[in-house]
């Protein structure tokens, strides 16, 4: 009578599954001697993550996650028991965004080592773009932002490195809508379809600044030398009582040291909203969560950077 392993690796910092990584099992302890088997058994993690071992004798057993080099990457260690099925999870840490997909998995295989389960976990998909002037060239330093899409939005906003591009992880299949913004106002849009366990392209070109409104508000105004310039804020909406985000709360400026806005952001599903092209100097913000509840905060914006701002507000959620 022996026992069957099923586990699934995984990225520690999101628990995203990992396809293709080469996981190995050795028997440990004092009972290592007993078992009849090879010193080191195989296979590698299916597209959704999964793996599976049986035919396996009772006690500890260690897993390891190894990269192209052999290197360990995530270890586990479950306990055996003869006829019955145990579950693992491999945590790994240091991979880069795209995790190599061996060949074998490309196509569907009749031989692979582990069944596919019955209800798979979904592998989101990823976007690598690029944001371009009018004239094709880079643009550097440009926020990006989901507009709207099928799941929940990521909670970083990249910016566009030297070479104009930029890369949003773990979206859910489906139609995205993707802004860039750049630091003196400068916008643009592009749509993209984003498959499971896939990279989609996406190319975002920036048409001059948006017109903001005129009015002036009570904020410290510009120094001479500060006039022209322009900043960035990145905040968050939170409960007072837990700091869980909220989401939907409409941002709205109390006072600045430039013209306000035209449109007020809403927070996003993880709190987050995002406002670009501001006159430096001082702001202050209030958000308005779905039940009517309110909170402020304020920031001192300063020029070419990203001030953080954290809004608390007394909501029930």
């Amino acid at each position: 009578m022996l026992g069957s392993v099923r586990g699934t690796v995984v990225r520690a910092e999101n628990e995203y599954p990992i396809a293709g990584l080469m996981i190995s099992g050795r028997h440990s302890g004092a009972t290592a001697r007993l078992w009849p088997g090879p010193s080191r058994i195989s296979t590698r993690s299916d597209p959704s993550g999964s793996f599976a071992f049986d035919n396996l004798s009772q006690g500890e057993w260690i897993f390891t996650s190894e990269g192209s080099t052999g290197e360990v990457l995530g270890k586990a260690i479950v306990h055996v028991f003869d006829d019955a099925l145990s579950d693992v999870m491999i945590a790994v840490r240091g991979l880069p965004a795209e995790a190599p997909v061996p060949d074998i998995y490309r196509e569907p295989k009749k031989d692979l080592a582990a069944p596919p389960r019955s209800s798979p976990t979904p592998v989101p998909g990823s976007v690598h773009g690029r944001v371009v002037q009018d004239n094709g060239q880079a643009f550097v330093g440009a926020t990006i932002t989901v507009v709207s899409g099928e799941g929940r939005e990521p909670d970083m906003l990249p910016v566009s490195d030297v070479d104009g591009s930029f890369v949003l992880d773990g979206l859910p299949e489906g139609e995205w809508l993707l802004r860039a913004l750049g630091p003196n106002g400068e916008t643009g849009t592009a749509i993209c379809h984003v498959f499971d366990n896939a990279l989609s392209e996406a190319t975002i070109e920036l048409g001059p600044p948006t017109r903001t409104s005129r009015r002036r508000t009570g904020g410290r105004p510009s120094s001479p030398s500060e006039q022209g310039m322009r900043g960035n804020v990145r905040g968050r909406v939170v409960r007072m009582k837990d700091a869980q985000p909220i989401p939907d709360a409409t941002i709205t400026v109390v006072s600045g040291a430039g013209p306000a806005p035209d449109i007020a952001p809403l927070s996003n599903q993880s709190g987050f909203f995002s406002l670009d092209g501001l006159p430096v100097g001082r702001w202050s913000f209030r958000a308005i969560a779905p039940d009517g509840q309110s909170g402020e905060a304020a920031v001192t914006v300063t020029a070419d950077a990203v001030a953080n701002v954290t809004i608390q507000v007394r909501s029930g959620g």
